[in-house]
């Protein structure tokens, strides 16, 4: 029952950033927030700021100065609330947690997935497979079957600072019954296993 619990409240904290990612496309005229961390902000700060929530980034070394944090929230202690799933027992290289249990479909090793950077100009796409570069709704030939964002960590917690996130089906988190929950770029969420998700999942083109 515990577990069912944590399982429930995991995929009402998606259903919560489904609604927040409708808004910002909705904000933005179609436009889809990025993975990758370049320019701007990654989607997980562009929602906090649009929901009006206090989000602790990733620490680094790369960008110390970032949002003027405490160096106390960076790499533990981090209340993330709806960015976190209760059943995460997982601790990064710096014996912390990271600041969310989802990350971001950027299709790098199928191509073609929801997006990586946000420098470019929105009509042009390149890199690997041709997976960067923003990605407006339109563009996702089968919203109910590409998924936006999922259970997924990096192991060495520089999440926020790389565009390389969720990439393929073996880095689908385990931590329900073996399988992970997955946001749909549709607004449903649902729980897979590994060997449920296919190249057709991360495809925004298929």
């Amino acid at each position: 029952a515990k577990e069912m619990a944590k399982t429930a409240l995991c995929q009402s904290n998606l259903k919560q950033l489904g609604t927040a990612f409708a808004y910002y496309r909705d904000t933005y005229e179609g436009w889809c927030p990025v993975g990758g961390y370049t320019k701007y902000p990654i989607w997980t700060r562009q929602l906090a700021a649009l929901m009006k929530i206090r989000y602790y980034r990733e620490r680094s070394s790369l960008f110390p100065s970032f949002d003027n944090q405490p160096a106390k929230y960076d790499a533990k202690n981090r209340g993330n609330g709806i960015f976190k799933c209760p059943a995460e027992n997982f601790l990064n290289q710096w014996n912390g947690e990271n600041a969310t249990s989802y990350t971001h479909n950027n299709g790098i090793h199928f191509g073609r997935g929801m997006g990586a950077h946000n420098d470019i100009t929105a009509s042009v796409h390149y890199g690997p497979n041709r997976s960067y570069g923003f990605v407006h709704v339109t563009r996702v030939v089968r919203p109910a079957n590409t998924f936006e964002i999922g259970e997924s960590i990096r192991k060495d917690g520089w999440y926020e600072y790389s565009v390389w996130q969720f990439q393929q089906p073996t880095e689908l988190s385990t931590y329900h019954q073996g399988g992970g929950n997955l946001l749909w770029v549709d607004g449903h969420v649902k729980h897979v296993f590994q060997r449920d998700l296919t190249r057709a999942h991360f495809r925004r083109d298929e």
